[in-house]
């Protein structure tokens, strides 16, 4: 008897709920397929409230591509599409690990689901997002598996680094100096997006420094999201609101707010805590946006890659006023 034809109805059930999983981004493809939109989004089942504000890996590379003096075509829509998939996919592995029950204000595969449900959603995606290098035409796509690969064995390494079996061996004194060189493993698959650009368009000789760029400034980020955590919203590049439990990640392991807090002497949450939290993301900014205008870059991308940068900081300047997270 083939598959599906049983009365149980639990293949049909299975595969409808690995379906719902990976559907989202599978509206990356239907874009990558046609040359009249290029831009890709991330998975966003309904709520776009936080998306429409945050450059996803992919919609980075495409945006790199074009500030680098090349008209993005259906080759890098793919590549683009791809390296979404493998950003999904590690959301939804990073979801099993952690026990996340929800992500972007939206609840998880996992909580929907169960454990099974993230990790065979994440396995299929990285399997789609490989077939689709391999549809990629005029680019090397060995050059692109070479990078990508690399950014998910470092991913992975980040990961590994920052679990709580993975902590308790790191002395106090190295909490900060683990916690940032965990941050720039970790945040690998994101960063790879502009030295993969800028191999894919023929500039080798900034793929090194546009690398560094995102790594460094990837602190920021990790930051804004730590500090969420503490404060019971959620942000990344951007800040919203989150449905997740206060302190869900810093009860498990250090956080930079712990860390700092513990340094300092200072309460946790405490005013002096967010001074300094703004104070380290004004700096990378300031750092990056120097950076940034020496690449020579091409606008109008050029003018997004710079808020790409910028926002972090206004988001944390806003939260400093006393806003309330949007």
């Amino acid at each position: 008897m083939e598959m599906g034809t049983s009365g149980s109805g639990y293949p049909e059930k299975a595969l409808a709920i690995y379906e719902s999983c990976i559907a989202p981004i599978l509206g990356a493809f239907k874009q990558a397929d046609s040359s009249d939109s290029l831009w890709i989004e991330s998975c966003d089942p309904g709520d776009t409230s936080v998306a429409r504000f945050r450059l996803f890996p992919g919609s980075l590379y495409l945006l790199w591509v074009e500030a680098l003096g090349v008209k993005p075509h259906d080759c890098h829509a793919r590549v683009a599409a791809a390296i979404e998939c493998l950003h999904n996919a590690s959301l939804h592995h990073d979801d099993a690990i952690d026990g996340h029950s929800s992500r972007r204000g939206v609840t998880t595969a996992l909580a929907q689901h169960g454990f099974a449900a993230p990790v065979l959603a994440g396995d299929g995606l990285v399997g789609i997002g490989l077939r689709l290098l391999g549809t990629a035409p005029d680019l090397d796509c060995r050059l692109i598996v070479e990078y990508l690969g690399t950014a998910w064995h470092r991913m992975t390494q980040g990961q590994a680094m920052d679990e709580p079996a993975a902590w308790k061996s790191v002395p106090t004194e190295k909490h900060e100096q683990h916690w940032e060189l965990m941050t720039r493993s970790k945040l690998a698959l994101g960063n790879v997006a502009a030295p993969l650009a800028s191999a894919t368009v023929g500039r080798r000789d900034i793929v090194k420094s546009v690398a560094q760029l995102h790594e460094r400034f990837s602190v920021a980020s990790q930051i804004m999201n730590d500090i969420g955590d503490l404060e019971g919203w959620e942000g990344f590049h951007t800040i919203g609101p989150s449905t997740r439990k206060r302190c869900e990640e810093a009860c498990r392991k250090p956080t930079i707010a712990t860390i700092w807090s513990r340094a300092s002497e200072d309460e946790v949450g405490g005013m002096a805590l967010g001074r300094r939290a703004l104070q380290q993301v004004s700096l990378l900014t300031s750092e990056a946006l120097k950076e940034l205008s020496g690449f020579s870059l091409q606008s109008p991308a050029a003018d997004t890659l710079q808020d790409f940068f910028i926002r972090p900081l206004r988001e944390m300047e806003r939260v400093a006023r006393g806003h309330t997270p949007c």
